[in-house]
């Protein structure tokens, strides 16, 4: 795995973890103006997720287009 595939897997963990622990939060008693910050950070992590999968896509494409050595 190249570095850049490595670190676009790590960005990509961190967000779903970071989606992961506002869901649970938002499980948890509070305040609504509290729970809309956690929802603002879901939305954030969405659009930035976008982005990474469209680095994603061009990995991948880039990938097929290259010859293996096999």
């Amino acid at each position: 795995m190249s570095d850049s595939t490595r670190k676009l897997h790590h960005d990509i963990r961190g967000r779903i973890n970071a989606l992961l622990l506002c869901v649970a939060a938002l499980d948890t008693p509070m305040e609504s103006s509290e729970a809309g910050e956690f929802l603002d950070d879901i939305v954030q992590v969405c659009d930035s997720m976008e982005g990474l999968m469209d680095q994603l896509e061009q990995q991948i494409a880039t990938a097929g287009a290259q010859p293996t050595n096999r």
